[in-house]
């Protein structure tokens, strides 16, 4: 089973970021009073599912402790925990039920009362999903306000100050930092028996942890997902992760980028660039490219001392801006989370004829194919 899923936490202790979310949760928790509705937004993987699981456990929990911290044994806890849904907390995908249909089911629920748990709890994810009329019908039963009803809705979308928001009591769920995503992925090992040199080689443990952190754009789901891809494939060292799952570090991406800078890319890593996981080499590319810019704007980054070295050799170049605009064309063409890889591409071979790095003549295979 996937560890995103199997070692998703269970109690607010094991939530990593959003301290303020912990705290007013367990507020709620001590004074026996939750929201009629709270409202959820961030990027995927960032731990807006998992919260509101546990929001639900605290909300329906038989045995919770003196902090509002659920027991994880009682029958209503584990019916949220085996994604049972069988009692009381039920959950709802607004972009895989039918959408307007969706607002008939829930309106059913919630007219009738409990038949286990103190409340009634409908957790709604990607609520964005849902279609104009189902969005309106949600809004009108929101205003009905039930006792015993609460909502949990989950968006990747900012909402801003619309119907849902406006109703519900929101949390922002940021990206993750670097260091906690190494933090949880180390927790995950320790729990796992594996933090042990013995087991796993150093180099791993530390370089290999920075080394996949760096690649999960923000997101604990992707860096768990490669943790255990790289511990099934017993894949460890800087040279194997990029070898067989084009994971790169932050110094090979300096590299590539320097390379086009320079006009004198290596073919092998241009091509890497940009036809394997083109979505996460953007990402890290282009989180260079900003560092680079903030440096030159404000004289220092918000990195590690290394990201700032680098953010000065590459501010510092001359063709620095014709990068710096090419990456910002891709962010601007990335609509909805999702990048074209054509449109990566063409950017990619077009700032490599604007720095003269290649000719279309003896153009690595990559950009031949683009501009032949």
């Amino acid at each position: 089973m996937q560890w995103s899923l199997e070692k998703r936490p269970h109690t607010l202790a094991g939530l990593y970021g959003n301290p303020a979310l912990k705290t007013y949760l367990t507020a709620c928790a001590k004074q026996k009073s939750f929201p009629e509705s709270m409202c959820f937004q961030g990027q995927y993987g960032t731990g807006k599912t998992s919260a509101a699981l546990i929001a639900a456990q605290m909300m329906v929990c038989n045995n919770p402790d003196e902090n509002g911290n659920p027991c994880c044994e009682c029958a209503a806890c584990k019916d949220i925990i085996n994604n049972s849904f069988h009692r009381d907390v039920v959950m709802y995908d607004g972009g895989q039920m039918k959408k307007d249909d969706i607002i008939d089911t829930i309106s059913r629920d919630i007219s009738l009362p409990t038949r286990y748990d103190k409340c009634k709890v409908i957790i709604m994810e990607e609520v964005q999903e849902l279609s104009t009329k189902a969005k309106n019908a949600m809004l009108k039963i929101l205003e009905m306000k039930k006792p015993h009803v609460h909502f949990i809705f989950t968006t990747m979308e900012n909402l801003g100050r619309n119907g849902f928001t406006s109703r519900s009591v929101q949390f922002n769920f940021q990206q993750a930092q670097i260091k906690d995503l190494m933090m949880y992925m180390a927790q995950l090992l320790q729990a796992e028996g594996l933090w042990d040199e013995a087991k796993l080689p150093k180099e791993f443990l530390y370089d290999g942890l920075a080394n996949i952190a760096q690649n999960s754009n923000g997101s604990y789901r992707d860096a768990v997902q490669i943790l255990q891809k790289c511990l099934m494939a017993e894949t460890y060292t800087k040279e194997a992760m990029a070898l067989n799952f084009n994971i790169l570090d932050t110094e090979t991406y300096v590299d590539i980028l320097y390379g086009i800078l320079n006009g004198n890319p290596d073919e092998k890593m241009l091509n890497t660039l940009i036809t394997n996981d083109y979505a996460a080499s953007f990402r890290m590319s282009y989180a260079l490219i900003a560092s680079a810019e903030q440096f030159r704007t404000f004289g220092f980054t918000t990195g590690s001392s290394y990201t700032e070295a680098a953010a000065k050799k590459l501010s510092s170049h001359p063709n620095f801006d014709i990068i710096l605009n090419g990456f910002k064309n891709i962010s601007l063409a990335n609509k909805n989370g999702y990048l074209e890889k054509s449109d990566y591409i063409l950017e990619v071979c077009d700032m490599v004829r604007k720095c003269k790095a290649t000719k279309p003549a003896n153009a690595p295979v990559a950009v031949r194919r683009i501009v032949g």
